[in-house]
């Protein structure tokens, strides 16, 4: 809705820019940089929800392998104690 307005007021100020006084020009201009600012702070507020979820995912640790001659030890442990 925002986005649409603004582009409507964008659009006044590019092409019918002789049919509107300076005065009223300068009211377009101050309310599209208003919406743009709203705008700003709406997505701002909504990266930082995205933000927030993703820090609250808890990611499962990895299991932790054992290195190829720590398994090869091991097995000839188990071996020569059996």
């Amino acid at each position: 809705m925002f986005e649409k307005r603004r582009g409507e007021l964008i659009y006044l100020l590019k092409n019918r820019k002789e049919e509107i006084d300076l005065s009223r020009q300068h009211q377009i201009y101050g309310a599209v940089k208003e919406i743009e600012l709203f705008l700003e702070t709406i997505h701002y507020f909504e990266d930082l929800a995205h933000k927030e979820e993703l820090e609250r995912i808890v990611l499962p640790r990895p299991e932790k392998k054992q290195s190829f001659l720590a398994e090869m030890r091991d097995t000839v442990k188990t071996r020569l104690l059996e």
